[in-house]
């Protein structure tokens, strides 16, 4: 039964893996992404069964078969961890892209809204002059003193009103944008952990390091894993040849 299983699985690791290979290599060579996809999955299909073949009539091939699929199959496995390891830092960098993509559309709205509300406070500041020089007049004195900041006042609160509304559009437009910049940066955030662990608080310097060291390490258990279960399940489901005690002739026989 386990080596059922063990088949089983292996060829589910078989066929992720391939899906991997088989897109990663696409998407590296995209100028013929149809013709790669093609030639990338017969590949694949052709290294599975050299290897249950291999497994199968190992004792009885020839040499040159043998040793020239072995070298094929070691090739192969190392296409498929090329094609994995493009797969994988294609998905990476297309998450990148994404927080970077947002950050270029939110880097113009906050110098924007930084100018509203500077120009916000240089006018509330000088409105807040004006009432204290009415203030520190004389009660006589104060009402002519307004009466000539009258024409300052109405523009000043003119600016106001202005830079109150930009700063106001400036948050409704980033609100959104910082909410989805925020839920990318949330999907990359396990691997900025792993990235601590490993650089401590040089990590954000070393971000995209630590990415491809935990894709390397993906792609050196995954399809090897598959191709060595695979030659495990073809060797247990092989017929074993027993041996057994001939009462007759007194002698073990091969069963």
């Amino acid at each position: 039964m386990v080596n059922y299983i063990a088949l089983g699985t292996a060829l589910l690791l078989s066929i992720i893996a391939g899906y991997f290979s088989v897109v990663g290599l696409a998407t590296i060579f995209s100028g013929a992404y149809y013709p790669v996809l093609l030639m990338a999955t017969s590949l694949e299909l052709g290294k599975v069964v050299s290897v249950g073949w291999l497994s199968r009539n190992w004792e009885s091939a020839p040499k040159i078969i043998r040793y020239y699929l072995c070298v094929s199959v070691g090739i192969l496995m190392l296409i498929t961890s090329m094609g994995t390891f493009g797969y994988l830092s294609n998905a990476h960098l297309a998450t990148s892209n994404e927080v970077e993509q947002a950050q270029l559309q939110i880097q113009p709205l906050e110098t924007q809204l930084q100018l509203a509300e500077r120009k916000l406070r240089n006018a509330q500041t000088s409105l807040d002059s004006l009432d204290s020089i009415v203030a520190n007049s004389d009660i006589d004195n104060a009402s002519k003193v307004r009466n000539r900041q009258r024409a300052e006042r109405f523009a000043l609160a003119d600016e106001i009103r202005t830079a109150a509304r930009e700063v106001e559009m400036a948050n409704s437009k980033l609100l959104p944008l910082r909410s989805a910049q925020a839920s990318t940066e949330a999907e990359i955030g396990p691997l900025k952990y792993i990235a601590e662990l490993v650089y401590g608080a040089e990590a954000k310097d070393h971000f995209d390091s630590a990415v491809r060291f935990v894709i390397i390490i993906l792609v050196l258990v995954f399809d090897p894993l598959a191709i060595v279960l695979l030659i495990a399940a073809n060797f247990g489901l092989k017929p074993q040849s027993r041996m057994r005690f001939n009462k007759v002739t007194g002698k073990l026989e091969v069963k």
